[in-house]
């Protein structure tokens, strides 16, 4: 997104700058069609679907042309495109500190595409998404890659993963211990999408299928609530 980390505060005095940081490209796996693509598989058009930190809209607006208008949108603020503004509802709150404004059990499906490395207390949120969301819902959630051997060698010789620095906004990482102990209790695992490989010589990225485990920075997540 290009910005460095704000507080909640900040956020709310900067929107504008946070408006057109938002303007940009969308995260990898927007912009690849993946989500949307896992969307029309796993969600009929009258399933009841959230997606959080909506931003611009960019991703809902492509939902609402496939004919998904059961469709909640929620941020910290008001990002919209004024051309989505009325073909969407929006709701606002802080993920880190606030209860969602909808009911228990209510959504078939949940979006959180790169969000949650942003949010101060993630636990919070975690536990929000599964009480809004039915037994047997997904949730989408992509975050940062900071298991690829590209990481793993940053953290060995700068002390840092990838996805994460001092120039950016991302400030919450899970371990693999701390992902099982905040995600396991609400949620089953359903399937570990990677973004694209590439390896980077003399500054330039080679893009190669396959590998992501090892070469990928970014990761997505398919979650089940349990039932």
């Amino acid at each position: 997104m290009g910005l460095p980390y704000l507080n909640a505060q900040e956020i709310q005095e900067q929107k504008q700058r946070i408006a057109v940081a938002m303007a940009h490209k969308p995260n990898y796996f927007i912009r690849s069609g993946e989500v949307l693509r896992l969307v029309e598989k796993l969600a009929d058009k009258n399933h009841q679907i959230l997606e959080v930190g909506c931003g611009a809209g960019d991703l809902a607006s492509s939902m609402i042309d496939q004919g998904y208008h059961h469709l909640d949108l929620l941020d910290i603020d008001d990002y919209l495109r004024d051309d989505i503004k009325n073909r969407v509802h929006l709701a606002l709150a802080d993920l880190s500190y606030n209860k969602l404004p909808y009911t228990d059990n209510k959504f078939d499906l949940l979006l959180a595409i790169a969000i949650v490395e942003h949010l101060e207390n993630p636990y919070n949120f975690v536990r929000e998404a599964a009480r809004v969301l039915k037994p047997g819902a997904k949730m989408l959630m992509a975050i940062p890659y900071i298991f690829s051997w590209r990481s793993r060698w940053r953290f060995m010789t700068r002390g840092d993963l990838f996805g994460y620095s001092k120039q950016n906004n991302h400030i919450t990482l899970f371990t693999k211990a701390v992902f099982n102990k905040v995600f396991w209790p609400h949620f089953n695992l359903e399937q570990e999408i990677y973004g694209e490989s590439y390896v980077e010589i003399f500054g330039r990225k080679l893009k190669f299928s396959g590998g992501g485990k090892y070469f990928s920075n970014k990761i997505l997540y398919i979650l089940e609530k349990k039932k």
